[in-house]
């Protein structure tokens, strides 16, 4: 089980903001949950333009 609270939250993948849009410096092309959790949590940050955007999208996503 993953402790979100004691998880490595560094941004190893190196989730960035460029000019028209995110990158990805250093992807990784296995991850273990927590990792993949991590980066999922970086991308969001960045990416989500108001809150709450994400949580639609994810449960769109799990409903398919």
């Amino acid at each position: 089980m993953i402790d979100a609270k004691t998880c490595d939250i560094i941004n190893r993948q190196l989730v960035g903001v460029s000019a028209d849009g995110l990158l990805v410096v250093r992807p990784q092309l296995r991850m273990t949950s927590e990792k993949a959790l991590v980066h999922a949590a970086w991308l969001v940050a960045l990416a989500e333009e108001q809150e709450g955007q994400f949580q639609e999208i994810l449960n769109r996503v799990k409903n398919t």
